[in-house]
């Protein structure tokens, strides 16, 4: 978190690309200071073409700006329809990552990283829960 925090204390937004870290390490967004974090699913045995690009809501707001225009889907980000299956594939790769890594590294890691583990992958679930409850889905 040393590169978040001097990011944070200086108002500079700090993007981390957890794509070769993701289900192998633990990643705590607050705890390192990480304003916006994205990762990619084939990197963690998910389908191509799907990825995920976290951004911070509060403490501070990250706020973007949409690369094509149309639609209000995703609080007016992007218009079409959302890739279902391709979004479910990646969260269920995750989960299976996380398991893999839990399972991997139980007597090699302290208990401090398993418990922050756990609590990643949880938080990142309740979120993509959240957000498909709120798609209807």
């Amino acid at each position: 978190g040393e590169i978040g925090a001097r990011c944070r204390e200086r108002g500079v937004l700090f993007h981390t690309d957890a794509t070769q870290t993701a289900g192998k390490l633990p990643l705590d967004v607050e705890a390192m200071h990480i304003d916006l974090l994205s990762l990619s699913a084939h990197k963690f045995h998910g389908p191509p073409g799907v990825g995920v690009l976290f951004a911070r809501r509060k403490g501070p707001r990250v706020r973007l700006a949409p690369l094509l225009e149309g639609g209000g889907h995703e609080r007016g980000m992007r218009s079409g329809t959302l890739n279902l299956p391709g979004i479910v594939g990646l969260a269920s790769a995750l989960e299976l990552s996380g398991e893999k890594f839990a399972s991997k590294y139980n007597e090699k890691i302290s208990e401090d990283e398993r418990i922050m583990a756990e609590y990643n992958y949880e938080r990142f679930k309740e979120t993509f829960e959240a957000e498909m409850e709120k798609l209807g889905n």
